[in-house]
């Protein structure tokens, strides 16, 4: 929620771009603007990133060739 605003502004800077001028050429251009990194911790990046921490592919750099298993829960009676 907190970051809103900042991605709706991040999405059109990525895909109108906003016109700067060069001081070193002379000339206007349209600049394109994209995140390349972040740091945080991991329930953060879940929420950044739209990446699942959870379940099966919970590991990104691993994606598809995390093996997945579950622990069985023994009833105490």
């Amino acid at each position: 929620m907190y970051l809103q605003r900042l991605i709706k502004e991040l999405n059109v800077l990525w895909e109108e771009g906003v016109q700067i001028y060069d001081a070193y050429s002379r000339e206007n251009f349209v600049l394109h603007v994209a995140v390349l990194w972040t740091i945080s911790n991991f329930p953060a990046y879940a929420v950044l990133s739209g990446w699942p921490t959870k379940g099966q592919f919970a590991y990104p750099a691993c994606n598809k060739e995390t093996r997945c298993t579950s622990l069985k829960i023994k009833e105490v009676i």
